[in-house]
């Protein structure tokens, strides 16, 4: 058995979370009997005087987000509301709690016009609870109009066992955090021009998975080849890529079993998530688009995975940006080495450790076993002895 050793500088980034609390509103605040009209609900500084009119969305412990009646969102800093504003907030919560903790449809209102611009009946509420059981080594929170998500990019189950056309890549922790985190948008919209994956999208992400790992196109960057079906998936359907940074190319449907039936397994990053095999409601799925979507009957769009390409969504039916065939504000990643190329013949068979104590990957190529142990090392180190990569 040949062993080959090096080390990697990196850093390794440690997640904390603390959740948002979010709250289920109904316009007007000051009465007992809450009102029907949103610009009936008044909010005031603590001097009485008045700020906005509109209805609570959600709240954290900073921020109450308020929809006025001409449907933009605005921001009101906790500390300066008045008492009556503060006891609405409050109150709004314990009441959104006391329905979560008894049922399992998370609580959040939006507006029918939203609603009807945007396609999507998708609570903020929901986003947050499918990221929680990731916690704390996903965070995820919301700010303005973007839901964020926070990873080290490095999953809890195994990686790279399987691979049977290894480009030598390994997996490496990525800062996906702060102003490099992925950001989805609270309130997707429907494009008059979807993109397709099959012309477009074959560099960068494309979607995020619950667990807090890209998802990118199903046919790498040569534009042609289909990534599952040469063999360069593991056994949850990612490898490493270029810069040893780990992600998905087909739809990790193994979270249900984690996050639940019922619930989505990603979301593509247009805002729309992406459901496993079957519907929200436990039934066949029936009629998607070129793009792996449909609209439910309550006009709710979503994408859905399936065992033969595109697996996930195909492209974007909602609205995104995009720069150099990818999306233009996505999470980007720094390789510490040269990309290295494929080993022609060589099949990963075990992959085990942890960022603490190192990693040993072991393959066997030409009928000899053979094992690579790395350590990701914060101390300033500057690339890899590659030469004992490579070496045979």
């Amino acid at each position: 058995m040949i062993i080959k050793h090096f080390y990697l500088s990196g850093i390794c980034v440690a997640l904390c979370s603390t959740g948002l609390p979010l709250v289920h509103s109904h316009p007007g605040h000051h009465n007992k009997e809450p009102k029907t009209t949103v610009n009936e609900t008044t909010w005031r500084d603590l001097d009485g005087n008045l700020i906005e009119k509109g209805s609570l969305l959600i709240s954290n412990d900073q921020l109450a987000t308020i929809e006025r009646q001409d449907g933009r969102l605005v921001h009101l800093q906790i500390e300066t509301l008045d008492q009556d504003s503060l006891n609405y907030v409050t109150s709004s919560k314990s009441e959104v709690d006391r329905i979560n903790s008894s049922s399992s449809v998370y609580a959040f209102q939006k507006s029918n016009a939203d609603k009807k611009e945007t396609g999507t009946g998708l609570s903020l509420s929901l986003m947050e609870s499918v990221f929680a059981p990731f916690k704390p080594i996903v965070k995820s929170y919301w700010k303005g109009d973007y839901f964020f998500i926070e990873s080290n990019g490095l999953p809890q189950h195994r990686m790279m066992v399987g691979i049977t056309a290894w480009n030598q890549q390994v997996p490496l922790p990525h800062p996906f955090t702060g102003d490099n985190a992925f950001r989805l948008p609270l309130f997707p919209k429907i494009s008059a021009n979807p993109v397709s994956g099959r012309e477009n999208l074959f560099k960068g992400a494309i979607a995020v998975a619950v667990n807090g790992i890209p998802i990118f196109n199903p046919i790498k960057q040569d534009g042609r080849t289909d990534t599952n079906l040469a063999g360069e998936l593991d056994e949850y359907g990612g490898h490493a890529g270029r810069a040893d940074d780990y992600h998905y190319h087909i739809a990790p449907v193994h979270l249900q079993k984690i996050i639940g039936e019922g619930k989505p397994i990603a979301f593509a990053l247009d805002g729309y998530p992406i459901y496993g095999y079957k519907e929200p409601d436990g039934s066949s799925v029936k009629d998607l688009d070129w793009l792996n979507g449909h609209t439910d009957k309550n006009g709710n769009y979503h994408y859905h995975a399936t065992s033969n390409y595109p697996y996930l969504n195909g492209g974007f039916r909602g609205q995104v940006d995009l720069a150099g065939g990818q999306v233009a504000v996505q999470p980007k990643t720094r390789g510490v080495r040269p990309y290295t190329r494929p080993l022609r013949g060589a099949k990963i068979t075990g992959f085990e450790g942890s960022l603490d104590k190192g990693y040993s990957l072991n393959y066997n190529h030409n009928g000899v076993d053979h094992v690579i142990r790395y350590l990701v090392k914060d101390d300033g180190q500057k690339g890899i002895n590659q030469g004992d990569l490579l070496a045979s």
